[in-house]
């Protein structure tokens, strides 16, 4: 069903934009990016091999995955099809994982979750507000999942800003700081994402 959900109540996601299943049938190489915002992956069948922003990771059904801002992805199919159910959502206040956590093993109940999220999304029955409330509390759980306490962090912003607005907010407080060494860490945490995608932050402003 198109069209984009936005919570009626407050949360650190903003709008629900898609929730689908996907078949890729044939064992091939692909190229790809994810969209705008956060992206989450559950690998229903197949085995897959590829490389996302630096990172070589290996998906087997069962895994969990977790995509952030347009990231670019490219890889082969080993085996199919590869299925998965794919979740995208806006959350500028929300990190993602770090990058060695971007793929975990999703428990029964992740899995359970997201399949439900899937059938609501697509529930045409269900009146707006309950759907929309069913959606995101499920989604919510899920990421609380994915994100268990301890390891959740919240960007600085209050809303959806460009990877090269970020770069540029950064660039501000490390030019009042010509004195001190710039380590990439400090850099990434000053930008409220990952070390790559600091850096991406950094070409696509420059």
């Amino acid at each position: 069903m198109a069209g984009v959900l936005h919570p009626a109540m407050a949360s650190p996601i903003l709008s629900l934009r898609l929730v689908d299943r996907i078949v890729r049938p044939r064992a091939v190489r692909f190229k790809a990016a994810s969209p705008p915002g956060h992206l989450l992956h559950l690998v229903e069948a197949g085995h897959v091999v590829q490389r996302a922003e630096g990172r070589v990771e290996v998906l087997r059904a069962g895994d969990l995955v977790w995509y952030h801002e347009g990231e670019p992805v490219e890889g082969r199919i080993v085996r199919a099809p590869w299925r998965f159910i794919t979740v995208n959502f806006m959350a500028p206040g929300l990190a993602p994982p770090p990058d060695d956590a971007r793929v975990v093993r999703a428990s029964t109940g992740a899995a359970s979750r997201l399949r439900r999220l899937l059938a609501v999304w697509q529930d045409g029955g269900l009146s707006r507000l309950r759907r929309e409330l069913m959606a995101y509390r499920l989604l919510m759980d899920v990421v609380l999942e994915f994100l268990p306490e301890g390891t959740v962090r919240s960007s600085s912003d209050s809303g959806p800003v460009a990877l090269s607005d970020r770069w540029w907010k950064v660039e501000k407080v490390l030019r009042q700081r010509l004195d001190e060494p710039v380590r990439l860490a400090e850099v990434a945490r000053l930008t409220g994402l990952s070390e790559r995608s600091a850096v991406r932050a950094c070409r696509a402003a420059t």
